[in-house]
């Protein structure tokens, strides 16, 4: 069984450069400092709209 933090280390690893990649990458950036943003601050911080942080987090 695959941890949270495993699912999102893959997804920032991926070649493709998408939306859910930047998202990833920011996540763990933040994580790796004790921080954790709400969706409106983490949509803002990786230039995307609240639905993107939503369909990332389904």
């Amino acid at each position: 069984m695959n941890s949270i933090y495993k699912k999102v280390d893959n997804l920032s690893r991926d070649n493709r450069e998408t939306t859910f990649k930047l998202i990833a990458q920011q996540i763990l950036k933040d994580f790796s400092k004790g921080l954790f943003r709400a969706q409106d601050e983490l949509a803002k911080k990786c230039f995307v709209s609240k639905s993107t942080i939503t369909q990332f987090a389904k």
